[in-house]
């Protein structure tokens, strides 16, 4: 990866492409934080994955590659039978749909489709119904985070990640626990750097410990 960025480099000098690092092998995902060290994110190749590993594995590793991605500020891209039943029969299950929001919900950047856009009678149909789908999603996250005078600005440590996304905000009920909040950014791997609490009658000190 670093020769290929070296390449580029002096090909194009000041160019800003992104290498993205195909997961698709057991020896990708032991080396997975050298990748992610190297690289400006992974594509994880779901259909080549699962012919190296047991099949119900998939959803943990899934959810391990993009708390990864989130905590270091890497492009996520998640690829491979998002709706393969639907590209071969025009029929969704809600698997499918499930498949497709999880996605959105653990922080990927993008999904790659396949069959879904290469060899299927539902090309146009699929990409609609996923974007559908992603709007949704975003439309809930939106409605969720919108409480008026209930905001936490919390500001977290990791390689690239304040230079990607600078500031990140949280909203939530008065009622929610601050430990809550704090108990899920540290479970999720993140370093809780400061908490500003907007809320009458809080005490600053107690919010902060």
């Amino acid at each position: 990866v670093n020769r290929i960025r070296d390449v580029v480099d002096e090909i194009w000098p000041g160019n800003k492409i992104e290498l993205i690092c195909k997961i698709e092998s057991k020896l990708g995902l032991k080396n997975i934080d050298a990748l992610l060290n190297c690289s400006d994110g992974i594509m994880v190749a779901r259909g080549d994955l699962l012919l190296c590993i047991n099949a119900f594995e998939m959803p943990q590793i899934q959810m391990k590659l993009a708390d990864k991605c989130i905590k270091e500020g890497k492009v996520l891209i998640i690829a491979t039978e998002f709706f393969e039943r639907y590209a071969e029969s025009g029929i969704v299950n809600r698997a499918e749909l499930s498949d497709v929001a999880l996605a959105v919900r653990q922080g990927a950047d993008s999904i790659m489709l396949a069959r879904e856009t290469g060899n299927s009678d539902y090309c146009y149909d699929c990409v609609e119904l996923i974007n559908a789908i992603i709007n949704k999603e975003i439309e809930g996250c939106e409605k969720m985070c919108t409480v008026e005078n209930s905001m936490f600005n919390v500001l977290l440590v990791a390689p690239n990640f304040i230079e990607k996304w600078n500031k990140l905000e949280l909203a939530c009920k008065e009622n929610l626990s601050i430990n809550a909040l704090a108990a899920y950014l540290l479970g999720r791997g993140y370093n809780v750097v400061t908490i500003n609490a907007q809320f009458e009658n809080w005490d600053n000190e107690r919010v902060l410990e």
